[in-house]
């Protein structure tokens, strides 16, 4: 039944994720709409709510392996969704990112919940946003450079 559960949330979320970003022009601002998304979600349900994966992974005992993998597949789902909306050196950098990201919403729920705030993920948006457009200046100017030779 958890399962079940996961995965009919798993796909609420994949889509509410892909809205959030859909028609955003530059990473940074994919960044800030995803976690400004995530924010007003939080607010809306009164820090009652926070992602289903977390709370299950946090109590989760030893000997239940089929419902942590689960838990890791509809990680895996949502850290593929964020890297395919970042272009930046190589898949695996893409990748990394995305977890990164991951992690500072799981993070951002943890601490909006306890301090009864959206503050956490604008906050996490907001950096995040700056370090993928140092990145991605960064790439545009290797691509820059390697025309020029």
């Amino acid at each position: 039944l958890a399962r079940e559960a996961l995965t009919l949330y798993e796909g609420r979320v994949l889509a509410f994720m892909r809205a959030s970003m859909v028609g955003k022009r530059t990473p940074e601002a994919k960044v800030k709409a995803l976690f400004a998304a995530f924010a007003r979600r939080l607010e809306e349900g009164g820090f009652q709510s926070s992602c289903a994966g977390g709370t299950v992974i946090v109590d989760l005992m030893p000997s239940d392996d089929s419902l942590r993998k689960a838990v890791e597949s509809m990680f895996g789902a949502f850290a593929a969704l964020i890297a395919e909306h970042f272009t930046l050196a190589n898949p695996n950098r893409a990748a990394s990112f995305a977890g990164f990201v991951l992690t500072a919403i799981e993070g951002s729920y943890i601490r909006g919940r306890a301090e009864r705030s959206g503050r956490a993920f604008i906050e996490a948006g907001q950096w995040l946003a700056e370090l993928v457009k140092v990145e991605c200046s960064r790439e545009a100017g290797r691509r820059e450079r390697s025309r020029a030779v």
